[in-house]
């Protein structure tokens, strides 16, 4: 029997997520250590699922690195468990089948999902071989959550030739319309959603930042493209569950540095005017609170030239007046 789907990550106590980070940044990387020995560290002391998976989530990406190498040579990869452990990197199937084996040693039932995923611009409107990627679902508390131990640990550049070590702890029981809208599993089912997203209003989408999920930020159009005029703003509109969490909004892209945009919040939407600057065809990256929530392409069309008012001649020779013409 499958377990329920359509719960929202809300329904999981979070609060101390950041106490669980902190122990495991104190019990270290553990080099030399079995991988039993490592569960039993980071999951002592802990009575919740949930506080449990998140030790192993902040574990596996505190102390695993992406490998980009083997990223580029598919047939040379070992993705075992044991392979990330010894050589403390992989790559996201590795990931992905390292976290799942730690969950299983903790009676975490947890499973790989495999699919697509989307995390530059220029994976919009793509869903190839490129973007293949790997996942986990797990069961907390009867009900499956989406996790990518993989995007928790940092970023690769767009072309995954080095590698930026960042934690982000977003992409745990991560809010599962924003996780479906940036990772489409082959078995729709691991959407986990009552109303599953198609592969093409997948490709379409906008690339989903961690402070989207963070503050609870929708897109209310699901196109990842937005179209506007040099020298004018373009509004975009996003629905917020709490308006109280988003304190600033800035924008960046080719032409301009991260700077802080006007917006507007009225019953529970977000309106954010965009500058365009210069015509072209550039991504624009959308920061809420400072962090990166959303990604769009932007395709900027040249300023309207309106015509040049023609001047008024002057006259330069005295106007002839008529003889005023008396009474009578």
């Amino acid at each position: 029997m499958f377990a329920a789907i359509g719960s929202s990550a809300r329904n999981v106590d979070k609060s101390n997520f950041g106490k669980v980070d902190s122990s495991v940044m104190r019990i270290g990387p553990m080099n030399n250590y079995m991988l039993k020995q490592i569960v039993d560290a980071v999951t002592a002391g802990k009575s919740k699922q949930a506080d449990r998976a998140r030790a192993i989530y902040a574990w596996v990406a505190f102390y695993i690195d992406y490998d980009c190498r083997a990223h580029h040579h598919p047939k040379q990869r070992n993705n075992s468990a044991s392979h990330a452990l010894i050589n403390r990197k992989t790559t996201y199937e590795g990931y992905a089948n390292l976290y799942k084996t730690m969950c299983e040693l903790a009676q975490i039932k947890c499973e790989v999902i495999t699919g697509f995923a989307k995390y530059t611009p220029e994976n919009i409107g793509l869903v190839n071989e490129k973007n293949m990627h790997a996942w986990n679902a797990i069961l907390i508390d009867d009900t499956w959550y989406p996790v990518d131990a993989t995007w928790g640990a940092g970023q690769t550049d767009s072309k995954v030739k080095s590698f930026t070590k960042t934690y982000n702890g977003a992409w745990f029981l991560a809010d599962k319309e924003l996780f479906a809208l940036s990772h489409y599993p082959i078995n729709k089912k691991w959407q986990m959603l009552d109303t599953p997203f198609n592969k093409a209003a997948f490709s379409i989408s906008p690339i989903i930042g961690p402070a989207a999920i963070a503050n609870e930020v929708y897109p209310v159009v699901m196109r990842g493209k937005i179209r506007g005029r040099a020298d004018t703003s373009k509004k975009v509109a996003f629905e917020v569950d709490n308006p109280l969490l988003v304190r600033s909004v800035s924008v960046s892209y080719k032409y301009r540095e991260i700077a802080p945009v006007p917006f507007t919040i009225e019953d529970n939407y977000l309106y954010v005017d965009i500058p365009f600057e210069k015509a072209g065809k550039y991504p624009v990256n959308i920061y809420i609170n400072e962090s990166l929530a959303y990604i769009y392409n932007a395709d900027v069309a040249e300023p309207i030239k309106r015509p040049k008012p023609k001047p008024v001649p002057i006259r330069t020779e005295p106007v002839k007046r008529s003889p005023v013409r008396g009474a009578g």
